[in-house]
């Protein structure tokens, strides 16, 4: 068995402790397990489900949409270390109640490990949510190649400068802007980061950005040329 799907499964504190003990004999082949939707695991539940797949060479974790707050992430981020070496894919989609401390907590053992995919969609990000993840893209920034910012319209154009200030370096092929309400002010900053990712930089989603006028994609898409 390589991948397992439990999307809106409505797992709980039994169902979680049923499946962990099954998922643990199937460890040595999984390599993608999706969540997404189960938003009544407790912080121990998530403990018990991750714990038993240590060891194994995970490359995709769904967590989508499970109502993380800062005590289910402080769980989660406690087991990821342990997959590090073969995670590449993390999809934490629409997490939108989850506060800075609890990105900057589950986040912050990946590092130094093989991250290429991570997605922001409909997380509500903020300064303080921008700038907590920030400090730990900067430490996948040599493994990623893909981000999704897509709908988080809340962001100003100093947080856009936190989160791909810190990606300087980093050989991305694909970022997601879509649905951000870009404006010129916002433009601008992505705009002045773009340059230093343009020589890998492959795929640039701008969609539903339509209150941004001529002269913010001027300056946004200024310095890709070349």
């Amino acid at each position: 068995l390589e991948e397992i799907n439990f999307r809106g499964c409505s797992l709980d504190q039994a169902k979680a402790t049923a499946i962990g003990a099954k998922l643990a004999a199937s460890k040595t082949s999984l390599s993608t397990v999706t969540f997404r939707r189960n938003s009544h695991l407790s912080a121990n539940d998530w403990d018990v489900l991750l714990g038993v797949l240590d060891g194994a060479a995970l490359e995709i974790i769904d967590f989508s949409a499970c109502d993380l707050d800062e005590e289910k992430a402080a769980a989660i981020g406690a087991n990821l270390p342990a997959l590090k070496d073969s995670l590449r894919k993390l999809d934490l989609e629409g997490n939108r109640d989850l506060p800075a401390a609890g990105w900057s907590t589950m986040l912050h053992g990946l590092g130094g490990g093989v991250l290429e995919e991570i997605n922001f969609r409909g997380c509500s990000l903020d300064q303080a949510k921008a700038t907590a993840i920030g400090a730990k893209l900067a430490a996948s920034k040599t493994s990623l190649s893909t981000v999704t910012f897509r709908r988080n319209s809340h962001l100003s154009a100093n947080d856009w400068d936190v989160l791909l200030g810190v990606l300087d370096g980093a050989a991305l092929e694909i970022i997601d802007f879509s649905a951000c309400d870009l404006d010129e002010e916002k433009a601008a900053a992505i705009g002045a980061n773009l340059p230093a990712l343009k020589d890998s930089l492959r795929k640039l989603d701008l969609e539903g950005n339509r209150d941004l006028p001529a002269a913010g994609w001027s300056t946004m898409l200024h310095g890709l040329g070349g």
